[in-house]
């Protein structure tokens, strides 16, 4: 993500400033899967926006305070060359190859954190929607194993859903391994995968979360009467203002990109409304 808004800020082109932005956003996507283990924090309604807001101030000065020492380090130019090597070089530049190896293993740590709370909320998706009366056989996925104390059939999902999405990313997306495969197979000639199909499935799903964010706020400006007036109205017009920036930079960033996976979503949308009409007949 920083390096996009680098790239962007070099550049100086609006749409790659967007785009920066996007990715930026999509960094920080992380808090909304915390909020998947509030049944089991002590106090969840009390702790849990206190453990976001703090860990959001924190991360971001620290961000900030990196952002900055790399602006000093190294120059426009080095920043662009480098890519996703920026903190081994930036780091390597200063204190010598040493320091920026022993900085790129923390970032692969911190990274291998990241991806266990993806795994933390993933998991327990299908087991969510369970035990609220929701999703498709809910005995079945609401069912916490007795020994582990984990919903074992809900997180056989989410690696379920994590190797197809490993699958589409690194052979669909990434190295088009896809397209030179059948190529080879079918004629000496590449055979290539039509653009709907090679979406980039990261940072343009903002624009669905940001659109699904409105109408709670609205919801929350219709509904929470016993809320004073800067709960009520101002911050979630604050958060509303937030949301249609948001997908406004999706869109000037990804363009098209946002229509295929708009499909792709409506597609996945109806699936689970065919189960919701199942529920509300039974």
């Amino acid at each position: 993500a920083f390096t996009d808004v680098s790239a962007s800020i070099a550049s100086g082109s609006s749409g790659g400033i967007f785009a920066g932005v996007t990715a930026f956003a999509f960094a920080y996507e992380g808090w909304i899967i915390a909020t998947t283990i509030n049944s089991e924090l002590k106090d969840a309604e009390k702790n849990l926006p206190k453990a976001l807001i703090i860990g959001a101030i924190i991360c971001v000065g620290v961000y900030m305070l990196y952002f900055v020492g790399i602006s000093g380090a190294l120059s426009w130019s080095e920043i662009l060359t480098a890519g996703d090597n920026l903190p081994r070089v930036a780091f390597a530049s200063m204190f010598g190859s040493a320091a920026g190896t022993i900085v790129f293993v923390f970032i692969v740590i911190s990274c291998l954190g990241t991806m266990n709370g993806l795994i933390l909320g993933c998991s327990r998706g299908m087991y969510s929607l369970a035990a609220r009366g929701e999703g498709p056989n809910q005995k079945l996925f609401s069912e916490v194993s007795p020994k582990s104390n984990m919903a074992a059939n809900s997180a056989l999902i989410g690696l379920a859903l994590a190797g197809f999405w490993l699958f589409y990313w690194q052979i669909c997306f990434v190295d088009g391994f896809l397209n030179n495969f059948l190529g080879a197979a079918v004629s000496p000639v590449s055979l290539h995968i039509p653009l709907w199909f090679n979406w980039e499935p990261d940072e343009v799903s903002i624009i669905a979360l940001y659109a699904f964010y409105i109408p709670i706020f609205i919801s929350v400006m219709k509904n929470m009467k016993e809320l004073g007036w800067v709960k009520r109205y101002l911050m979630p017009a604050l958060a509303l203002a937030s949301c249609f920036f948001m997908i406004y930079c999706t869109i000037i960033a990804y363009k098209i990109q946002c229509l295929y996976f708009v499909i792709f979503l409506l597609i996945v949308l109806f699936i689970g409304f065919l189960f919701r009409i199942k529920k509300v007949k039974s």
